[in-house]
């Protein structure tokens, strides 16, 4: 058995985030807009759940190119992301964005992209004994196809709306079950749907 003693209530994490970001951007044609750039971060983490100190690392080079059409803006992007705990992905993004004029201040937007989310260490590497959580040394990353929808109005200069509605079909979603010895642990999922509606306002 475990001995719980405070164990669940009592924990202490350091946590080291370094982090490089290098970007640029140029309009071609003197209308449409290209973006390139560089995210480096290291990740070290002591905590009184693990056993020892873990580290991730992880780069990624990105690009987007959006056409300038006036009323519509089209953009494609590309990702690649490398990390050492969870391997790599090629994340392809596309939208549009229809402006309807100074006579309707409002912008309609349309997105399509792939994601990829590296869940933290502390999900995989979680020690039974110190936690309560058993680990995972197979957890994956969450990967998912991400698509939305959604409409802007500003009023009188002063009051914005933003609504929008997103759907994403998620592959090894990560959840938190039980094995068969009834310990608790995070693990992976074929598929999960996440779905909802968003509304923001400023004033």
């Amino acid at each position: 058995s475990v001995d719980t003693d405070d164990y669940y209530f009592r924990a202490t994490t350091f946590d080291n985030l370094n982090q490089l970001s290098l970007n640029g951007a140029m309009h071609p044609f003197n209308r449409d807009l290209f973006v390139i750039g560089y995210d480096y971060d290291y990740h070290r983490l002591r905590s009184t759940y693990l056993t020892k100190q873990r580290a991730l690392s992880s780069n990624a080079l990105y690009s987007n190119y959006t056409f300038i059409f006036n009323p519509w803006d089209v953009n494609f992007g590309l990702r690649s992301d490398n990390t050492s705990e969870y391997g790599s992905e090629i994340s392809p993004s596309a939208g549009a964005a229809y402006n309807f004029g100074d006579s309707v201040p409002a912008k309609l937007r349309f997105n399509i992209s792939r994601a990829f989310n590296a869940a933290p260490l502390l999900w995989k590497y979680y020690n039974l004994y110190l936690s309560g959580l058993d680990s995972n040394y197979d957890l994956k990353a969450e990967k998912a196809w991400c698509y939305d929808a959604g409409v802007g109005v500003e009023l009188w200069k002063k009051l914005k709306f933003d609504l929008n509605g997103y759907y994403a079909d998620v592959s090894d979603a990560i959840a938190v079950t039980t094995n068969g010895s009834g310990e608790y642990y995070m693990k992976n999922f074929e598929k999960f749907r996440r779905q909802g509606v968003a509304l923001n306002t400023v004033f």
